[in-house]
């Protein structure tokens, strides 16, 4: 599946908008898998619910974090960039919302 992500800047002439894709989406009862590719990237995105909230794995690229809600690309593209490059978290952290939309469709 496809989907646009969007790095906003404060000039608006500098926005910058990519497609990237979701794949293989694997809905678990505790825990979440998919593929997730853009500009270049490639990413095994794990993700799921714990005692504390969300949490977002990526296990070839040593990255671990606690989200907030799925649908969060702000404070979720923040966290990811801590361990890699702002368009690399940008395109998870959309991936996660878009990902989110597909589960609840299937749950309803």
């Amino acid at each position: 599946m496809e989907y646009i992500c969007h790095n906003p800047s404060a000039r608006k002439k500098y926005d910058q908008k990519w497609k990237a894709e979701l794949n293989n989406i694997r809905i678990g009862t505790n825990y979440s898998e998919m593929d997730v590719i853009g500009r270049g990237s490639s990413f095994h995105v794990i993700f799921g619910r714990y005692i504390n909230g969300n949490y977002l794995c990526i296990p070839e690229w040593n990255v671990g974090c606690d989200l907030a809600s799925l649908t969060d690309t702000f404070w979720n593209t923040e966290k990811i960039e801590n361990q890699i490059g702002k368009v690399d978290a940008i395109t998870v952290a959309s991936a996660l919302k878009e990902a989110y939309l597909l589960i609840e469709k299937a749950v309803v």
